[in-house]
């Protein structure tokens, strides 16, 4: 009987034994999963960097000229003054097409009516009433030898309101990869600069990015037209800033 039980208490403990062993085995061959590596927090990345805004400018030639043309016409008689206005414009535009402007180039910039009283001989408003009718087109001059002759035709044909005559190009574009160029050189000029008042060694390009409202200053603008002297075109001046992003090593 004692050997019985000395027999069932080794069954006992062997298997505690063993299966305490397994579990220590199985421990052993699964190891807590490694933590994945992150990357350095972007906050740290810029916080490591210059920034510095650099400018490139171009001089390119304009190839248009625009000028707003029109008629003012008073009369205290409403029909009258817009029946007038409208006979004269009618001769502007024709006058125009004349010199060879193409009908999409010619764009109706204002139109209006304003209503006057009329003073007393005493100076005290009366109920007589005088109306004003303006009518302007916005023409675009794609000769610019032949801004004279237009402008000249169009005063020929009734037109007493002339202004805003300006140069630009055509193509916005004209000019601009020159001065982003300059931009990008001017920006990398500077950040060296910084980076040597420093004393830090200057990186790659983190960012960059083209500030928008990029400027075209004309050189000249319009002096005169007719026998008011000549008109000259100048150049016009684009340029173009933009803001760089570079780390430091």
């Amino acid at each position: 009987m004692r050997n019985d039980k000395f027999w069932f208490s080794t069954i006992i403990v062997s298997s505690l034994l063993i299966m305490s062993l397994l579990l220590l085995m199985q421990i052993g061959f699964n190891p807590a999963p490694a933590q994945a590596q992150t990357d350095q927090p972007v906050s740290n990345v810029l916080s490591r960097t210059i920034t510095v805004v650099g400018e490139g400018t171009a001089n390119v030639e304009p190839d248009i000229a625009q000028a707003v043309i029109g008629v003012q016409i008073s009369n205290r008689d409403l029909e009258a003054a817009t029946s007038e206005a409208q006979q004269k414009m009618e001769a502007i535009l024709m006058a125009l097409q004349g010199q060879g402007v193409a009908e999409q180039d010619i764009q109706t910039a204002n139109f209006n009516i304003f209503v006057e009283r009329l003073p007393g001989p005493e100076g005290q408003l009366t109920d007589e009433l005088l109306y004003r009718v303006n009518n302007d087109v916005r023409v675009i001059i794609r000769e610019l030898d032949n801004i004279s002759p237009v402008l000249n035709a169009a005063i020929e044909a009734g037109a007493n309101n002339i202004y805003g005559v300006n140069f630009s190009v055509d193509d916005p574009s004209t000019g601009r990869a020159q001065a982003r160029e300059e931009a990008v050189n001017n920006a990398s000029s500077k950040a060296q600069d910084l980076a040597r008042l420093a004393n830090v060694q200057l990186g790659e390009i983190v960012r960059i990015s083209e500030i928008t409202g990029d400027r075209v200053i004309p050189f000249a603008q319009a002096e005169a037209f007719g026998g008011g002297g000549p008109i000259m075109p100048g150049q016009l001046e684009v340029t173009v800033r933009l803001e760089v992003v570079y780390a430091m090593e």
